[in-house]
């Protein structure tokens, strides 16, 4: 079934998306990360380091897609 909620994961300070995709910006330990991805059924498709806004929007609560909108 498709989840309307994320699922957490270790490290995660801001999650979002929907259905079957979703992004997450993660502070902590990749391996523990990746691990508790693979427990739930999840595949990370790409990884990488966040810019530092994206770091302070995740902190602050506020979504990737507030980014692309200002």
């Amino acid at each position: 079934p498709l989840s309307a909620a994320p699922a957490p994961l270790p490290g995660a300070l801001h999650i979002e998306g929907a259905d079957r995709e979703w992004t997450a910006i993660c502070n902590g330990e990749r391996e523990e990360t990746r691990a508790a991805a693979t427990a739930l059924g999840a595949t990370i498709v790409e990884e990488g380091v966040p810019s530092l806004e994206e770091i302070f929007m995740a902190r602050a609560g506020v979504g990737r897609s507030a980014l692309r909108e200002g």
